[in-house]
């Protein structure tokens, strides 16, 4: 296994590790049989480490499994195992990760970062001007995608997400035209009707959103 290990001068009884539209929590110590069983972690976009106002987080796009114990974290890069295939991972490798300390235990600004480091900035000619298409009046929820409705109607589909754990309340502005819209299922369908105004997130929600235009 290779890893790439680090020490951080902070330190915690647990750790938060992101996975899909959410996250968890892990102990990092090593007295039960429960937390010796957790010795490697889910560990998607981050993983952070918070104690009294300062966090240590750290970032990456494509590594996913994680060991945080003795007070180091270890992020586990490739394997290279020799069977059954005895050329697995014997290849060229590339992927990102980086290291963010912060002074503060704001989980959202962890998340934040991870967005930026996971997904490239778009690039647009000078006389193109995207204009915004909504807007969260909480920041601390994720508006993870914005898309063309699959039954490929006139349709456009937001979808967002509280992802920090916590029950949120938020109102929605968008800057497109639309004749009605309706909350759904992940796969858009079971439409309600639903208020833009006001829309409640229990911890690590996801809401969908069909705008009929």
């Amino acid at each position: 296994m290779l890893s790439a290990e680090f020490e951080p001068a902070i330190w915690s009884d647990e750790i938060i590790c992101e996975i899909q539209d959410g996250v968890i929590k892990r102990k990092t110590k090593n007295e039960t049989l429960v937390e010796r069983a957790q010795f490697e972690i889910c560990n998607h976009k981050f993983s952070t480490i918070i104690n009294d106002g300062y966090a240590f987080t750290l970032v990456n796009d494509s590594k996913y499994g994680l060991r945080a114990k003795d007070g180091k974290l270890s992020l586990n890069l490739l394997r290279s195992p020799t069977f059954p295939d005895e050329s697995a991972d014997k290849c060229e490798h590339e992927f990102i990760y980086s290291i963010l300390p912060h002074r503060d235990n704001e989980l959202i600004n962890s998340v934040r970062s991870a967005h930026n480091l996971n997904r490239l900035p778009l690039v647009y000619r000078a006389d193109y001007a995207m204009e915004r298409l909504v807007k969260l009046s909480n920041s601390s929820l994720v508006c993870d995608c914005i898309k063309v409705s699959e039954d490929k109607k006139e349709g456009i589909v937001v979808r967002i997400y509280e992802p920090c754990g916590n029950s949120v309340t938020t109102s929605l502005a968008v800057y497109f035209s639309y004749k009605r819209v309706f909350e759904c299922i992940l796969i858009e369908g079971n439409r309600k009707d639903v208020d833009l105004n006001k829309l409640s997130f229990s911890p690590c929600e996801i809401k969908t959103l069909y705008f009929e235009i």
